[in-house]
């Protein structure tokens, strides 16, 4: 998305900052909060206004639909939860921030982040070996949208 307004700059830049507060969230307690997630939709619905370019809400539909989808396909398959609900409204949310033509670079550097973000936590995991329950199966997703939600915004 192109920041031509100071007002647009000011939204990415607080939410920015509720993404930061989200992503401490998810690593230490492994959820993504509502509230978070609805501050970094209001601005971004905030920074559409400021715009005047609606295209995003189309990418929001089809990022929340298709995350969605995907997490209800691999629970068929596999009987778990790849995805929690909070990283497909977070993915929903993201696209309120770019066009339609962005969501192929969101999803390749959502992936590619996420990739890394998994690596990183079995390695964490290894090392720490005082972690049971939760964190033995799973990892955050939040760091690897917000990189992907940076990367894709600034270009």
């Amino acid at each position: 998305m192109l920041f031509d307004a100071p007002a647009q700059w000011f939204h990415f830049a607080l939410a920015s900052s509720a993404f930061c507060i989200l992503c401490c969230i998810d690593l230490r307690r492994g959820l993504i909060p509502n509230w978070c997630v609805i501050a970094i939709a209001t601005l971004g619905l905030l920074a559409l206004i400021t715009h005047r370019n609606f295209e995003p809400l189309l990418t929001s539909l089809v990022l929340g639909v298709g995350s969605y989808l995907l997490r209800h396909l691999f629970f068929k398959v596999t009987n778990r939860h790849g995805l929690g609900m909070g990283d497909v409204k977070l993915m929903a949310t993201c696209g309120l921030w770019f066009p339609l033509t962005f969501i192929p670079t969101f999803l390749i550097v959502s992936g590619v982040s996420g990739l890394l973000t998994a690596l990183a936590w079995n390695a964490f995991k290894k090392n720490n070996s005082k972690q049971q329950g939760y964190w033995q199966e799973r990892f955050p997703f939040a760091p690897a949208l917000f990189i992907a939600w940076l990367i894709t915004t600034t270009l």
